[in-house]
């Protein structure tokens, strides 16, 4: 059994990477656990807990239905919180994706659940983890940070692949191993 999730990688740019450094100097001294640069993904779905049975059936779906929808672009910009302003969760950056690609997750959700999965109850909320936050001794210094990046622009980057992914759980953190990549069509 795998712990495993569909999802897009994102090459971090200059941009993103000077973001990530002025955070984390920011916030230094912080109990904040950072999403390595190279582990930057933008999730589709997480599934957790996967049968070889089921992966089976998930990559059969998933080579029929990637063919069907178009490359990409997606935007990313603007920090956001999970959690309460006082006692945060999650920092997060969002992620602009077209309509289309909301059509997409709900074919995969339908896999999924064809899969032997439970349905996704909440609405899908494309963004990109930066950090989990442990604990803060001053929430107000990283609302503010998300107030001040509210509306700036990292990147534009072009998807031609989704990718599913096994979630390898270390001491350091998790390790994304692809196991299976699935191209786009080129538009």
């Amino acid at each position: 059994m795998k712990r495993t999730f569909i999802g897009l990688k994102i090459e971090p740019n200059a941009v993103l990477l000077q973001l990530l450094s002025d955070l984390k100097k920011s916030l230094n001294g912080e109990q904040l656990r950072w999403i390595d640069p190279q582990n930057l993904h933008l999730t589709l779905r997480f599934l957790g807990n996967t049968e070889d049975s089921q992966l089976i059936a998930i990559n059969n779906a998933l080579d029929d239905l990637t063919p069907q929808f178009n490359n990409f672009t997606l935007e990313i910009e603007g920090l956001g919180i999970f959690g309460k302003r006082s006692l945060p969760k999650i920092l997060w950056a969002g992620v602009k994706i077209p309509q289309n690609v909301y059509s997409l997750v709900e074919n995969i959700e339908e896999i999924l659940v064809n899969a032997g999965f439970v349905g996704e109850t909440k609405p899908y909320s494309p963004h990109l983890t930066l950090c989990r936050i442990k604990s803060l001794s001053d929430a107000s210094n990283l609302v503010n940070l998300v107030d001040d990046y509210n509306k700036t622009h990292f990147v534009t980057q072009d998807m031609n692949q989704i990718i599913l992914y096994e979630s390898v759980l270390k001491n350091f953190g998790a390790e994304y191993v692809p196991l299976r990549i699935f191209d786009l069509n080129k538009a």
